[in-house]
This record gives C-alpha cells, sequence and structure tokens, in this order.
C-alpha cells in the first residue's frame, strides 16, 4: 500500500448535505488538498473502490448505508482498511463517539464544523500518513541494503570503521533492518532512528 506526501493527500467527504460539502470542499482545497465529494455512502463505496482516497471525512447519519456500516465494511477489506476516516457528526456524546472509534474510525469531528478543529485533525492523519510513507521508503532501503550485505559475506574490515574500530554504517543499516522486521508494526506504535555522519573535514 502506498501512502502519499502532504501536497498528494486525496480527501473523500461524504455528506447528504451539499451545502456541508461545500463548506468542507472549499476549506480544505483553500489549504492545498484534492478533495472528491459524495452524497450518498453508495455513491462513496463506488468512488473508493475505483480509486482509494488519502482520507475520508464520512457523515455517520447517511440516507442509505449508515457511517459506521461504511466504515466496518472498508476496515474489513486489506484493499481498504489502512484508510483513515474521520466521522462528522452533530450527536457530541460519549456513546456516539465510542461506536465511532469502534468500528474503526481515527478521529470525530462534530457539527456544526469549527474551522481550525477541522484543519487541525485532517492535519493530524496527513502527518500519520505522511510518517507511514517514510516508514514503507526506509524499510524498502533497509530491506534492498540487506540483501546486498547478504549476498556479499563481507570480510570484518568492510564491518568496521578503521580509525574509531566501531561498527560502520552498513552494520548500522544491517541491525536497523533486522529491528524492523523481528516485530510486528501497529498503527499505535512508533519508531525513531537518530543518525549522524561524521566526516573528517576536507
Amino acid at each position: 500500500m502506498n501512502y502519499p506526501v502532504e501536497n498528494q493527500v486525496d480527501i473523500l467527504i461524504v455528506d447528504d448535505v451539499p451545502e456541508n460539502i461545500r463548506l468542507l470542499s472549499s476549506l480544505l482545497e483553500s489549504h492545498g488538498y484534492c478533495t472528491r465529494k459524495a452524497t450518498s455512502t453508495r455513491m462513496a463505496l463506488t468512488a473508493i473502490h475505483a480509486l482509494p482516497p488519502s482520507l475520508i471525512l464520512l457523515d455517520i447519519q447517511m440516507p442509505d448505508i449508515n457511517g459506521y456500516e461504511v466504515c466496518q465494511q472498508l476496515k474489513s477489506s486489506p484493499e481498504t482498511a489502512h484508510i483513515p476516516i474521520i466521522f462528522l457528526s452533530a450527536d457530541d456524546d460519549a456513546a456516539t463517539k465510542s461506536l465511532a472509534f469502534k468500528v474503526g474510525g481515527t478521529d470525530y469531528i462534530t457539527k456544526p464544523f469549527q474551522v481550525d478543529e477541522v484543519l487541525a485533525r485532517v492535519r493530524h492523519q496527513v502527518t500519520i500518513i505522511t510518517a507511514h510513507q517514510m516508514i514503507q521508503q526506509l524499510t524498502a532501503g533497509l530491506q534492498s541494503q540487506t540483501h546486498l550485505l547478504d549476498q556479499a559475506q563481507l570480510p570484518s574490515e568492510s564491518r568496521c570503521d578503521p580509525l574509531a574500530q566501531l561498527p560502520n554504517q552498513m552494520v548500522f543499516m544491517k541491525r536497523l533492518w533486522d529491528e524492523l522486521t523481528s516485530q510486528e508494526m501497529d498503527s499505535v506504535d512508533r519508531l525513531a532512528a537518530f543518525y549522524l555522519s561524521c566526516d573528517r573535514p576536507s
């Protein structure tokens, strides 16, 4: 699965009230996001399966299939399970919010919309999407380097810095890859790597 960088984020807005769609799409597009619109959940499901969006803003109270059911359908499919869903609702009670998260929602925005809240919650999800993309790119690079290391049985001198007599970058990359592949990472895991390259001044 591929996660887009921020300026390529494609947001699908699903709401049966055209005025809500106009308000949200205008707000998000003015901040550089691309939006698509659906006024029914059936229309939304067709659009999602044709071209999965980066993020979905989904109204709970829809006339055909409610937002909870749509979310459950999407989360049960490997092709769409990764798409974050922010629920939209005029209900602000704890039970409604609890069910939204229970079925797989990643966030919740109450109506009437507050501009700052909408932007903050969307930006938060975009940050997570971008982080996933960066992890994918790092993993692909580590996998490639590890493959090269495994193919060539490197002599000990090529794995050690000759001056400091410490493990070098190649060893670091292999160990980092081994650590990444030794555990199953899910959405609550956090990974940070700090790499400092010190070269002799010319």
